[in-house]
């Protein structure tokens, strides 16, 4: 369950929790890359999704690397 101090409103925020900027967090959002979901018009994702996320992608990128 998310609680209100784990939500993140906005390109602004989303970008500024993972270090993008809003355009590139938004672009991110529209090709399906980042783990995103609309409240009425507003875009939004929780902290605890962007941080597992994050995970998943440094996974990847170990697995890559160690190939």
């Amino acid at each position: 369950m998310t609680t209100d101090h784990d939500l993140l409103s906005g390109y602004e925020q989303i970008g500024a929790f993972i270090g993008l900027s809003p355009r590139q967090a938004q672009h991110r959002a529209l090709t399906g890359t980042l783990p995103v979901f609309k409240m009425g018009r507003a875009t939004c994702a929780t902290k605890s999704g962007l941080r597992s996320w994050l995970a998943r992608q440094m996974t990847m990128a170990e697995t890559r690397k160690a190939s």
